[in-house]
């Protein structure tokens, strides 16, 4: 499960009755925290793309890096009843499905179709792309991301000592021993061809939060370039680009989110025009994000940008978006609307809606993370929504193509271990 995803969706959430309001920045990132600590609540939706706290000024950003095919070893929402007080679009349901014991046999009896072909943790396991399972590294708290790294493993496990960050990263060789520890966000991005990996961590000696980029292979032989963040409370970081600099999210305090680009050789540019980033098309040079409209602004706007001069290319207002597809040719869509909300797959030229799937409405399941796993079918972490918060919530990993086709990939889970999808292009 992605746990960036229900901080932003909460926040999100919230922003819509408190637009007005002077919100205390520490306050903010202690309640961050303290909803990223929770476990699967049952009440979650993947509104994977929706990254800015709507015309709230002290923004917090969390994003979700691209993922399909993840550098292995030895070469990574909730919401409330009264969340919405919009009424729901003519085609939706005006209720939710509530028949937990109805949803949990819906889901046991949905279509079995392939393996996901993205790489995922889940329990104690790594389940690799060639079907081979590997013990995942052992860990003192749950681990929130993983990648596999200079022959081994590095790890964010959840919650630091430091105030500047929500993840402890663990870094561990081939043999399974600890190299190195220090804070940091748990969010990983991947070029395109897998060779580079980017990751943020907090250097609590030097007092500076640090981007990296490095080869993920090899057996340990450095770790890449680092560019400093400077003033950035919290950065997390999107994708590459076509010239290989990496774009990030970057949120000061008492302000709000920044869509930089830095080419690791002292060179940062900002792109305008983004409340908030989702993603990036390395492929074909391009940012998604988030912008925001209307007289409070308080009305998404999706919006796909160049990568060098940040000009539009097109929005779709009503939408959000998350990630492109590793060829470049889809992005995955979230249409506005009670949540959970619809997940689509967009055509990536004009946002034009190929496939689109109601989950809640259809199969009373919510959703977290929401990844590729291949150029042409998203993974989606789906549970049964139905339930309170104390109770386990049962959930499966689905597959949706660009055929419209919905199938179960994995077996059904009684609700007691998520699924972490390591981060790929």
């Amino acid at each position: 499960m992605s746990d960036n995803d229900k901080l932003r969706h909460e926040l999100t959430r919230r922003s819509g009755v408190m637009a007005d309001a002077q919100l205390d920045f520490d306050a903010m990132r202690d309640e961050a925290r303290s909803i990223r600590r929770r476990r699967r609540i049952g009440t979650g939706i993947a509104a994977a793309a929706v990254l800015a706290v709507i015309a709230v000024p002290t923004t917090l950003v969390i994003n979700e890096t691209r993922n399909d095919s993840s550098p292995g070893p030895a070469d990574t929402i909730t919401r409330t009843p009264d969340q919405d007080p919009s009424p729901p679009a003519p085609d939706r349901p005006t209720s939710v499905p509530d028949d937990k014991e109805a949803s949990v046999q819906a889901l046991e009896d949905m279509p079995v179709g392939e393996a996901p072909t993205v790489e995922y943790l889940h329990g104690d396991t790594i389940h690799l792309r060639d079907g081979s399972e590997v013990p995942a590294p052992e860990t003192a708290q749950r681990i929130t991301a993983i990648s596999g790294y200079h022959g081994g493993w590095l790890v964010a496990e959840e919650g630091s000592d430091d105030d500047h960050a929500d993840a402890t990263f663990r870094q561990y060789d081939a043999s399974g021993s600890e190299v190195s520890t220090t804070p940091g966000n748990p969010m990983f991005a991947v070029s395109n061809d897998g060779t580079q990996l980017a990751w943020w961590t907090w250097n609590s000696d030097e007092e500076v939060g640090e981007l990296h980029s490095a080869s993920p292979s090899g057996m340990g032989e450095g770790d890449g370039p680092v560019q400093e963040t400077g003033d950035a409370s919290w950065v997390v970081p999107i994708g590459y680009l076509a010239s290989g600099e990496l774009v990030y999210g970057a949120t000061k305090e008492g302000g709000g989110q920044v869509t930089r680009v830095t080419d690791f050789a002292g060179k940062v540019r900002d792109i305008d025009g983004l409340a908030s980033v989702s993603s990036t098309d390395q492929l074909g040079n391009r940012i998604a994000g988030q912008t925001t409209r209307g007289q409070r602004g308080d009305e998404l706007r999706a919006i796909v940008v160049d990568g060098t001069t940040g000009e539009e290319l097109w929005h779709k207002d009503g939408w959000s978006l998350g990630r492109f597809s590793p060829d470049g040719e889809h992005v995955i869509g979230y249409e506005s609307g009670p949540d959970p909300m619809k997940v689509a797959i967009l055509d990536a030229d004009d946002g034009t809606v190929v496939t689109q799937v109601d989950l809640h409405g259809d199969h009373g399941l919510g959703y977290d993370e929401v990844v590729w796993n291949d150029d042409s079918s998203l993974a989606i972490e789906a549970y049964v929504f139905a339930g309170t918060d104390a109770e386990p919530h049962p959930g499966a990993v689905l597959l949706l193509d660009t055929e419209d086709t919905l199938t179960r990939a994995t077996d059904v889970d009684a609700g007691d271990d998520g699924w972490v999808f390591l981060p790929t292009p």
